[in-house]
């Protein structure tokens, strides 16, 4: 099922907040971080993007007890 979002600009804001944070320099030395949801976050934005994420191929989403997420990315060796 196909979830909709609030409004372009939640669902582009939270993206843009999550992409920050996997784009630090930590994180991707790392490549992982953990994200969670701000009280500001529509719900169904939330599910949108962790369903996008889960998509991604080399990416492995863990559910934490706190309501985070911690992310692992996989990057091929060339």
């Amino acid at each position: 099922m196909e979830q909709q979002s609030h409004s372009p600009d939640t669902y582009r804001s939270l993206a843009l907040r999550v992409q920050s944070l996997i784009s630090t320099p930590r994180a991707r030395y790392e490549h992982q971080a953990v994200i969670h949801r701000e009280p500001s976050d529509q719900p169904d934005d939330w599910d949108r993007l962790l369903d996008e994420i889960r998509d991604a191929e080399g990416v492995k989403l863990n559910a934490r007890p706190d309501g985070s997420v911690h992310l692992v990315w996989y990057v091929p060796l060339e």
